[in-house]
């Protein structure tokens, strides 16, 4: 028995075991997190004729076009995800190894944890927090591409499955720059899908036309704010930008992913940039940074793990919070000197 098949069959007999079963997405969830944690919701439903319930730490604002999608009403979007699981008897998390990624307060989840049964699925490089039991394996290009490859096969799975996959792995694989062109094996389980189950794929893609038609005017803000820079310390050139103050204020809540669009055009169409990032604003106090590194750029992960972040080799995040109020062009400074300052290059 191989470890794939050891791991997933300890998955398997958690949830047989299990009474109330929770699914938590991480905050700010892309497409392939909210697939994930529904393609396990109907999963589970499906095959072990069991009910679950699944949590975001999050608001639904900038979510609405999604509601009348297919199992979209079993997302519960709540303010503090330990105290909404803490009933539950088995808890699976997807799409993020990291604490922090699902809940503003990590140490009350980790109290959580070590009383539960728990089950991390993802797909992100990097050992990340502890959980009893990992089904992570980033040679898969999305979250939802290890559900339909080790969890399920189309035997066993329903319409409802079939449809959040497809979703799942055309939003991170079909998206994102840094996926290996050669992971064609997602693809082919991708075409099986939509043949078995009749997918229209006129709606997948209005799906994900409506997030970049509703990034449209985060991605001008953010070419508006680009600027290339030259760390003699890493030397090597790279480009950064920002969400404005006033920009995010008129913004506040939603779920676009433009900055992953814009940093990946930056990164494969200027000659001699090897990594970006971008800054997000939340608050005066709190930000995000998305990084993105081409092929032949450094790991990015690693310095997003400075910040209590994670991710991807090529394509990682962090959240950092600040005492003062301060700008995004101060965070932007503030995020260089500490990779320059680390050991990491």
């Amino acid at each position: 028995m191989n470890e794939k098949t050891k791991i997933k069959n300890e998955i398997l007999n958690k949830i047989e075991n299990a009474s109330n079963i929770a699914i938590c997405a991480h905050r700010n969830p892309d497409f392939d997190c909210i697939s994930s944690a529904l393609i396990f919701y109907f999963f589970i439903k499906e095959n072990y004729k069991k009910s679950a319930t699944i949590f975001v730490e999050d608001d639904v604002d900038g979510l609405e076009f999604y509601s009348t999608l297919p199992g979209f009403d079993k997302v519960n979007f709540v303010d503090d995800l330990a105290k909404s699981i803490s009933a539950y008897d088995l808890l699976i998390f997807v799409d993020s190894n990291v604490y922090k990624q699902f809940t503003s307060d990590p140490l009350a989840l980790e109290n959580i944890l070590k009383s539960k049964e728990n089950i991390l699925v993802d797909h992100h490089d990097g050992e990340g927090d502890r959980f009893n039991t990992k089904f992570a394996f980033p040679e898969s290009p999305s979250c939802a591409g290890v559900f339909t490859d080790f969890l399920f096969d189309e035997n066993s799975a329903n319409f409802e499955m079939a449809f959040w996959s497809v979703v799942g792995i055309m939003s991170d694989t079909s998206k994102l720059s840094y996926v290996d062109s050669t992971q064609i094996f997602e693809v082919e389980k991708l075409t099986r899908l939509v043949k078995q189950f009749l997918i229209d794929l006129r709606l997948v893609n209005r799906i994900l036309d409506y997030r970049t038609r509703f990034d449209v005017l985060q991605e001008q803000e953010l070419f508006k704010n680009l600027s290339v820079r030259f760390s003699e310390k890493l030397n090597c050139n790279f480009i950064c930008s920002f969400l404005s103050e006033d920009f995010y204020k008129i913004d506040a809540g939603k779920k676009g992913l433009a900055e992953s669009t814009f940093i990946n055009f930056y990164l494969y169409n200027i000659a001699n940039c090897e990594w970006g990032f971008v800054v997000k604003m939340k608050d005066s106090k709190n930000f995000k940074i998305s990084f993105r590194s081409s092929g032949r750029g450094p790991n990015v992960r690693l310095w997003t793990e400075l910040f209590g972040g994670g991710g991807h080799n090529q394509a990682a995040g962090a959240s950092i919070k600040f005492d003062k109020n301060t700008k995004p062009l101060e965070v932007i400074d503030y995020v260089i000197q500490k990779i320059e300052n680390s050991s990491i290059k």
